[in-house]
């Protein structure tokens, strides 16, 4: 790993930020965790977590400047809401401007954005690659955050020579995650029988298991050198129907519960399947988990982890 002694991991007590720190602490590459919110999940995370809100720059004086990479995690990761209330998808701007000026001004000369595949909005086809992105096709705030930040992140690296990738993650799923995504949401309904609702019949997506996701950001971190001042789509290479997966969740819980299908909602993608080839060739990235491993993996955890509890 070139030169990368200590990084810096905004969004450190979220689900993808919790499972990279965990992995940084297991290949024992030192890291300083930044999250608004301490980590329920690891106390050894928590321990080098810093609580700042990234929204507001003078918080970001509280953390460390010794660092020789940053990967900006932390974001409001919800499409609909957004739509619902766009100040959400401000914060996201906002917390990324501030987290490129903080390594602008403590010199530290590389990032990792995550973006998402909201970027692509929708269009005709269900492929997609790297070069698909167009304004024109912007659904909703939060992809609006989204395109904005890879822009800073782009104009950082141009005027100020602060190196990047930018990852592309689409329904990242698995341990950590309790929040109101579709999986969780439909995991919990699922398990108590109580009824499932899916905006789209026929909304087919990625869906990218969490160890995935770290394997495809590790590929980043440790070959960033070769790889940098490039986008990656670093999701599972195959699209899934909402419905479909509602459906293998009930069946792997023996649930009864009731699926209904209303109408998309404004501002989603109602359809996405990466071409990931960029991703193979430059980060060595090679997902391994289908939806269905995938699917027995998070419901064993959360069988464990969550509804013991």
């Amino acid at each position: 790993m070139s030169k990368i002694r200590k990084i810096i991991v905004t969004g450190s007590s979220g689900m993808i930020g919790t499972a990279l720190c965990e992995r940084l602490i297991s290949e024992k590459i030192d890291f300083i965790g930044v999250d608004k919110v301490h980590n329920q999940w690891s106390k050894a995370i928590d321990k080098k977590t810093v609580i700042v809100d990234l929204t507001k720059s003078a918080q970001l004086e509280k953390i460390s400047s010794k660092a020789d990479l940053c990967v900006h995690l932390a974001a409001n990761a919800y499409v609909f809401p957004s739509v619902q209330n766009p100040q959400l998808a401000v914060d996201n701007v906002l917390s990324t401007l501030n987290t490129l000026e903080f390594c602008r001004k403590n010199k530290i000369s590389r990032l990792i954005f995550a973006s998402s595949r909201e970027v692509y909005g929708n269009t005709p086809q269900m492929i997609h690659d790297e070069s698909d992105v167009s304004l024109e096709n912007t659904e909703s705030p939060y992809a609006a955050s989204k395109i904005s930040g890879e822009s800073f992140v782009v104009s950082y690296q141009k005027c100020f020579g602060i190196d990047y990738e930018i990852f592309r993650f689409s329904n990242v799923y698995g341990k950590f995650d309790t929040s109101e995504r579709f999986i969780p949401i439909v995991l919990r309904k699922s398990r108590q029988n109580e009824p499932i609702t899916i905006f789209g019949k026929e909304k087919s997506l990625a869906f990218t298991y969490i160890d995935d996701a770290i394997e495809g950001i590790m590929g980043g971190i440790k070959n960033f050198e070769t790889a940098k001042n490039e986008a990656y789509n670093l999701a599972f290479p195959q699209a899934v129907s909402l419905l479909e997966v509602a459906k293998k969740i009930c069946q792997k819980n023996h649930s009864e519960c009731a699926i209904t299908v209303s109408s998309i909602r404004p501002g989603e993608v109602e359809k996405f399947e990466p071409r990931i080839v960029k991703a193979q060739r430059l980060i060595g990235f090679s997902p391994r988990f289908s939806i269905d491993e995938g699917l027995e993996k998070t419901i064993a955890w959360y069988n464990h982890n969550v509804f013991l509890k």
